[in-house]
């Protein structure tokens, strides 16, 4: 049975932003579907975040679909630097990754930089999905579109543009992504 983790942003939960519409969308496509509420981003680790993903997926497989949002992508890409050689998912999905939030965003980012300027990982976790795609907006408040295109490039990811999406985040108008949704359903055929 194909699986979609959706792991939202930080700040967020599994009943924020778009998270709650996609779930619901891909279980009526057939897809079991994992929305967790992740720990407190402000007091939390990034290894408390990945041992989530790692308890909810257990073995992973190829048909195994991870959703990140903002900071979940990033903890979605730790989580694969992480696994063990020949292990390998269907696909990664990144909403507004970054690597350099700017600062009106994001006030504290807890344990970030021992391992965003070790580039090793970002190897080590694009050989454990088939394919990657990173969504980003032309008006995002907290990411840059240079900084959206670079992430995208450092994974070898499929990066497309949403116009006027903001964050992605509720606050933006944004409770549905429809494209989001059409790439997962496409990739996973």
């Amino acid at each position: 049975m194909k699986r979609a983790i959706l792991i939202h942003r930080a700040k967020g939960d599994s009943t924020s932003d778009w998270i709650p519409w996609l779930g619901e969308e891909l279980s009526k496509k057939g897809f079991e579907v994992i929305s967790p509420d992740m720990p407190e981003f402000d007091s939390a680790s990034i290894d408390e975040w990945v041992s989530v993903i790692y308890n909810l997926i257990g073995e992973p497989d190829m048909d195994t679909y991870i959703v990140g949002h903002g900071f979940g992508s990033l903890v979605v890409l730790r989580y694969l630097s992480t696994l063990k050689e020949g292990s390998r998912i269907g696909a990664v999905f990144m909403v507004a990754p970054w690597t350099k939030a700017k600062k009106n965003c994001i006030e504290k980012t807890p344990d970030l930089k021992e391992w965003l300027n070790d580039w090793v990982w970002w190897k080590r976790a694009r050989d454990h999905s088939r394919d990657f795609f990173v969504f980003y907006s032309d008006n995002d408040r907290c990411v840059t579109e240079k900084e959206s295109l670079e992430f995208g490039r450092m994974i070898g990811a499929e990066v497309i543009l949403e116009r006027n999406r903001g964050h992605f985040t509720e606050s933006d108008d944004v409770t549905q992504l429809p494209t989001l949704l059409e790439r997962i359903v496409k990739i996973s055929e």
